[in-house]
């Protein structure tokens, strides 16, 4: 005897559900009629349950329908409301996952970080975690979660559509629904956090390791530093952040450092962070700032380079008649566009920060330290760009101007994080080609060399300091022109290209750069030399199979047999003259009786006779 699903509690029971299962009739006919009718409501219904958002529509399920017409589940509203309710609930939770923007298994992850982190934000509250381990353990702990989560929805799909398809078998299916219940995933997730309390958090990223990457390279990575360091943080952010060209490094790291940062809205925050030396395996040393507050990596050179300009910008805004400059340059410069980015990008910084929930004076107040401060940024890239391409002050503010249309980091985030001309020279050489291109300015050789250094030395110099961010911010912009179709940046893609193969040389061989680089250009010379050539004899291949192309034409109009067109007969009274059309006829059909059923088919597409009936016609074996 099957058992009663009402005894089965801790599941879903909504009044969509009794609405639709109490009003199922006592025959399997009206059973069905009764749920097709149900079906467009319940595909606008919303019903939740555990981890699932979202209705599904079970109706369609041919395996639901047999269920509903069987003869077992007639009469048994109570349980058939039940399981029908949990096969909608899961359903719903298969159609979200799928459905997920970052991938299926991704969706489960989500939700397992969603369970963990009331857990983590209390520790965090009280200053327990810094922020990026708070990151790493949130996302392994996260994907140690999800897949119980997932465990668990797997099992409970599988039951639901077995037990449908079958009309049976509750005994197996109730005992699967009440070990995967939402108190029993719970009590799962709970021993599972108890079995890491124990444990440091280093010791427990180094764990979950092969939670937090996405490729195998970074997990050598990781593993390589990690034994080196035994820091899971430090080695975490090293391992994703590196240049992907450092390979399995060797690291050490010094002791925990601190400096206080202060804001755009002039608050102050201290940031703790490490110092690193990492060797490659070519014996190439990196020296990087692991900032664990913020969670970033860069090059000691890079950040005292951003921290230098952060503190220029800091100076220029207690001074008025900078303020005052970048605030003349703005309005002279900045385009109706560029200006609505500007306002909706100081309205994101109010809403993000402290002063989202202040009064209308203190917001004020608020936007005009932003305002002063983007100002300040304008008027030292000004000044930077004015004393370094031997410019005019006017022009200079265009061209720093211009720098924030490509990059519209309001604070100095992007590529102009560490300031303007050789400072950051890809974002520099981006605006002189788009001003120049405009016919705002025109450069003179010495100003732009002065940007790319002495064979392309400043451009060399930034990307080797810049961290892998950065290097996709780069690439990004760079891709970007060339999907546009922008010719303005070909000299720059052109330099960039003989950067990175100058690296590569000098990774490869240990050369000096003078050297890398000559090679470098004589490299891609050769390359280009190359792909021209190839490109000429791709197009004379081409050209050749285009004239035999037009000459096995040519043959086959001339073996093809013609239609001619009727005339009048001629001769004397009484004698009449075949029609070449007549004769053309009586070919034709002796010649299709021929062919196979093959050619038949040939000579339907093509209008033209095959060769052995072409030869059967020229000896007139076909008359």
């Amino acid at each position: 005897m099957a058992l009663d699903l009402s005894t089965v509690k801790g599941e879903s029971s909504t009044e969509y559900g009794e609405s639709l299962l109490g009003a199922l009739r006592t025959s399997n006919e009206a059973d069905a009629r009764q749920a097709e009718k149900k079906a467009d409501k319940a595909a606008k219904l919303q019903i939740g349950f555990g981890i699932a958002e979202g209705m599904g529509d079970y109706v369609t399920n041919k395996n639901t329908q047999n269920f509903l017409n069987s003869t077992e589940v007639v009469g048994k509203n109570l349980a058939t409301k039940i399981a029908l309710q949990n096969h909608t609930d899961i359903t719903s939770a298969e159609k979200t996952a799928q459905a997920f923007e970052g991938g299926y298994n991704a969706y489960f992850s989500a939700q397992g970080e969603a369970r963990v982190k009331v857990e983590l934000d209390e520790k965090v509250g009280s200053g327990y975690y810094n922020q990026a381990t708070y990151n790493a353990l949130l996302k392994s702990r996260g994907a140690k979660v999800g897949r119980l989560l997932l465990d668990a929805h797997t099992t409970r799909l599988d039951a639901s559509n077995t037990y449908l398809a079958q009309s049976g078998g509750e005994k197996t299916y109730n005992d699967i629904i009440k070990d995967t219940r939402e108190t029993t995933i719970k009590g799962k997730i709970s021993s599972y956090l108890g079995s890491v309390t124990g444990l440091t958090s280093d010791d427990e990223i180094a764990q979950s390791a092969e939670d937090l990457f996405d490729s195998a390279t970074e997990l050598n990575r990781f593993n390589s530093i990690y034994n080196d360091t035994k820091n899971g943080t430090v080695s975490v952010l090293l391992a994703k952040e590196l240049p992907d060209d450092l390979g399995v490094p060797a690291a050490v790291i010094g002791e925990l450092q601190s400096r206080v940062d202060e804001n755009v809205f002039g608050e102050k925050t201290t940031t703790y962070f490490y110092e690193s030396r990492v060797v490659d395996e070519r014996g190439q040393v990196t020296i990087s700032v692991v900032d664990v507050t913020k969670g970033t990596v860069d090059t000691k050179q890079s950040d005292k380079d951003k921290n230098t300009y952060i503190s220029r910008v800091a100076a220029a805004e207690n001074t008025p008649a900078l303020v005052s400059l970048g605030g003349e340059i703005i309005r002279t410069n900045l385009s109706p566009k560029d200006l609505e980015v500007y306002n909706t990008s100081v309205d994101d910084l109010i809403d993000n920060s402290n002063f989202s929930y202040l009064e209308t004076k203190e917001k004020s107040e608020a936007r005009a330290r932003v305002e002063a401060n983007f100002k300040a940024r304008i008027a030292v890239n000004t000044l930077q760009l004015q004393n370094q391409l031997g410019i005019s002050q006017i022009r200079a503010g265009q061209l720093a101007i211009e720098m924030f249309s490509l990059d519209p980091a309001l604070t100095g985030g992007g590529l102009g994080k560490k300031g303007a001309g050789k400072y950051s020279p890809y974002l520099t050489i981006m605006a002189m080609a788009n001003t120049d291109a405009s016919g705002t300015s025109i450069y003179s050789a010495d100003s732009v060399n002065a940007i790319y250094g002495t064979n392309g030395i400043n451009l060399a110099h930034a990307w080797e300091n810049s961290s892998r961010i950065e290097r996709e911010q780069i690439t990004s912009m760079l891709n970007d022109a060339v999907a546009a179709g922008n010719q303005n940046f070909n000299p720059l893609i052109q330099a960039h290209r003989v950067v990175i193969e100058a690296q590569s040389i000098m990774q490869s061989t240990g050369v000096s750069r003078e050297k890398a680089t000559a090679q470098a250009r004589l490299n891609l010379k050769n390359n280009a030399i190359a792909r021209a050539e190839q490109e000429k004899k791709n197009l004379t291949k081409q050209e050749e199979e285009a004239k035999a192309a037009a000459q096995k034409k040519e043959e086959i109009k001339a073996v093809t047999v013609p239609v001619v067109t009727p005339r009048s007969p001629s001769g004397v009274s009484g004698i009449s003259v075949p029609s070449a059309q007549g004769t053309a006829t009586r070919i034709r059909r002796q010649a299709l009786t021929a062919m196979t059923d093959a050619e038949k088919e040939t000579y339907k597409k093509s209008k033209t006779y095959p060769s052995r009936i072409r030869q059967m016609i020229a000896s007139g074996e076909i008359k």
